[in-house]
Protein backbone atom coordinates (compact mmCIF):
# COMPACT_ATOMS: atom_id res chain seq x y z
CA UNK A 1 0.00 0.00 0.00
CA UNK A 2 1.40 3.41 -0.97
CA UNK A 3 2.01 5.93 1.74
CA UNK A 4 -0.09 9.04 1.72
CA UNK A 5 2.93 11.23 0.97
CA UNK A 6 3.27 9.57 -2.42
CA UNK A 7 -0.38 10.13 -3.28
CA UNK A 8 -1.03 12.37 -6.27
CA UNK A 9 -3.54 14.41 -4.27
CA UNK A 10 -1.13 15.54 -1.55
CA UNK A 11 0.62 18.18 -3.72
CA UNK A 12 -2.76 19.54 -4.82
CA UNK A 13 -3.95 19.71 -1.23
CA UNK A 14 -0.75 21.47 -0.19
CA UNK A 15 -1.25 23.99 -3.00
CA UNK A 16 -4.82 24.67 -1.87
CA UNK A 17 -3.67 25.19 1.72
CA UNK A 18 -0.99 27.62 0.54
CA UNK A 19 -3.53 29.41 -1.67
CA UNK A 20 -5.95 29.73 1.24
CA UNK A 21 -3.23 31.23 3.44
CA UNK A 22 -2.14 33.68 0.74
CA UNK A 23 -5.69 34.83 0.07
CA UNK A 24 -6.53 35.16 3.77
CA UNK A 25 -3.42 37.27 4.32
CA UNK A 26 -4.24 39.64 1.45
CA UNK A 27 -8.03 39.85 1.70
CA UNK A 28 -9.06 43.19 3.15
CA UNK A 29 -12.79 42.42 3.30
CA UNK A 30 -12.78 38.83 4.55
CA UNK A 31 -14.72 38.78 7.79
CA UNK A 32 -14.97 35.01 8.18
CA UNK A 33 -13.81 31.68 6.80
CA UNK A 34 -16.70 31.51 4.31
CA UNK A 35 -15.35 34.60 2.54
CA UNK A 36 -11.91 33.01 2.28
CA UNK A 37 -13.44 29.74 1.06
CA UNK A 38 -15.34 31.56 -1.69
CA UNK A 39 -12.18 33.38 -2.77
CA UNK A 40 -10.26 30.09 -2.91
CA UNK A 41 -13.09 28.74 -5.08
CA UNK A 42 -12.88 31.88 -7.27
CA UNK A 43 -9.14 31.40 -7.67
CA UNK A 44 -9.47 27.67 -8.42
CA UNK A 45 -12.25 28.30 -10.96
CA UNK A 46 -10.15 30.96 -12.60
CA UNK A 47 -7.11 28.70 -12.80
CA UNK A 48 -9.25 25.88 -14.21
CA UNK A 49 -10.79 28.27 -16.75
CA UNK A 50 -14.30 27.27 -15.62
CA UNK A 51 -16.41 30.30 -16.46
CA UNK A 52 -19.67 29.04 -14.85
CA UNK A 53 -17.80 28.24 -11.61
CA UNK A 54 -15.99 31.57 -11.69
CA UNK A 55 -19.23 33.50 -12.17
CA UNK A 56 -21.02 31.54 -9.44
CA UNK A 57 -18.30 31.84 -6.79
CA UNK A 58 -17.58 35.48 -7.63
CA UNK A 59 -21.28 36.28 -7.13
CA UNK A 60 -21.38 34.28 -3.89
CA UNK A 61 -18.34 36.17 -2.58
CA UNK A 62 -19.86 39.55 -3.45
CA UNK A 63 -23.18 38.59 -1.82
CA UNK A 64 -21.50 37.82 1.50
CA UNK A 65 -19.68 41.14 1.51
CA UNK A 66 -16.32 40.46 -0.10
CA UNK A 67 -15.03 43.55 -1.90
CA UNK A 68 -14.73 43.47 -5.69
CA UNK A 69 -10.99 44.24 -5.34
CA UNK A 70 -10.54 41.08 -3.27
CA UNK A 71 -12.40 38.99 -5.88
CA UNK A 72 -10.09 40.41 -8.54
CA UNK A 73 -7.08 39.63 -6.33
CA UNK A 74 -8.23 36.00 -6.03
CA UNK A 75 -8.56 35.73 -9.82
CA UNK A 76 -5.09 37.17 -10.36
CA UNK A 77 -3.63 34.87 -7.68
CA UNK A 78 -4.49 31.88 -9.86
CA UNK A 79 -2.11 33.21 -12.49
CA UNK A 80 0.76 34.34 -10.25
CA UNK A 81 3.97 32.60 -11.35
CA UNK A 82 5.05 29.79 -9.06
CA UNK A 83 7.42 30.96 -6.38
CA UNK A 84 6.52 34.60 -6.92
CA UNK A 85 4.28 36.36 -4.45
CA UNK A 86 1.21 38.08 -5.85
CA UNK A 87 0.82 41.71 -4.82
Amino acid sequence: MAEISSCLYVPALEELIALEAAIAAKCKSCSDSRAVEELVAVSAASGADCRPCLEYHSQQALEIGVARDDVQMAIATAFAPEGREFR
